[in-house]
């Protein structure tokens, strides 16, 4: 494994459209630990607002954790799961 950061994507599961995108790499971006030990695991925990939608509506949304090696390279998603959100409203 490399060393490098990791954050999320949130699609509408429906329309594909992509989610908070500028709002949500600021505020799940993680840089992670490094280990040679490839059973080594490491904790990553980031609260997000998704601010597409409103409270009374529940709609599907999947959730991708894309990990960014330093000093460039391809992007790889780790994990990805679907749940069901609604947006937020002021």
């Amino acid at each position: 494994m490399a060393r490098g950061h990791v954050y999320l994507k949130v699609f509408n599961k429906n329309t594909g459209e992509r989610l908070s995108e500028d709002r949500l790499f600021i505020k799940s971006n993680e840089r992670i630990g490094f280990s040679t030990n490839t059973k080594e695991n490491f904790f990553y925990n980031s609260s997000i607002t998704i601010y597409e939608g409103v409270w009374s509506h529940f709609y599907e949304a999947r959730f991708e954790l894309w990990f960014v090696p330093d000093g460039g390279g391809k992007e790889l998603k780790i994990v990805e799961t679907t749940r069901n959100i609604c947006g937020w409203q002021r």
